[in-house]
């Protein structure tokens, strides 16, 4: 260069570095500006390749992992009793076929019964059981309930909302 050029000299631009971070929330990355749909599961980034209407919750699709994510662990406990709920008076036989004959003629008694290690006395009651644990229903993959710990601005502008949890579903 010569003395009259007046491009920035990096080794003399003077201009304040903007602090790290500083334009950015602390669960979002800078690099999220460029529309990229990624999420962030357990500290695990996985970049999106599809999102979609799971029936109750939003799915997310990263490879060959599908997740169900919610805004929290109570919306994801609402959408497993709905779904349930709903399976008990859309499709009653195979809502008989999945819980069982004998854990509903109970439930009709009175008397404890259920479909899984837990036993209640009512169909209610066992409805509760989803709303506490929507992992059992969601996390098809391994029953356990994960945190969302970041998600890029494309991604939350692409689903309409902020997830908390994510359930792995395969």
């Amino acid at each position: 260069m010569t003395g009259h050029d007046t491009a920035p000299d990096a080794e003399h631009d003077t201009a304040p570095s903007p602090a790290p971070d500083a334009e950015h929330d602390d669960d979002t990355a800078p690099d999220d500006d460029d529309g990229e749909l990624w999420i962030e599961i357990d500290g695990e980034r996985h970049d999106i390749d599809r999102t979609y209407d799971g029936g109750h919750l939003t799915m997310i699709e990263s490879g060959r992992m599908d997740w169900y994510i919610a805004a929290d662990a109570a919306e994801a406990g609402e959408a497993a009793v709905t779904y349930w709920r709903e399976l008990a008076e859309g499709d009653p036989d195979e809502f008989t076929v999945l819980v069982g004959r004998d854990t509903l003629i109970a439930w009709a008694l009175g008397r404890y019964a259920g479909p899984g290690s837990t036993r209640v006395c009512s169909l209610r009651e066992w409805l509760e059981l989803w709303r506490n644990t929507p992992e059992e229903q969601w996390a098809s993959y391994d029953c356990h309930q994960c945190q969302v710990t970041a998600i890029s601005p494309a991604l939350e502008d692409e689903i309409g909302f902020r997830p908390t949890v994510a359930y792995r579903h395969n």
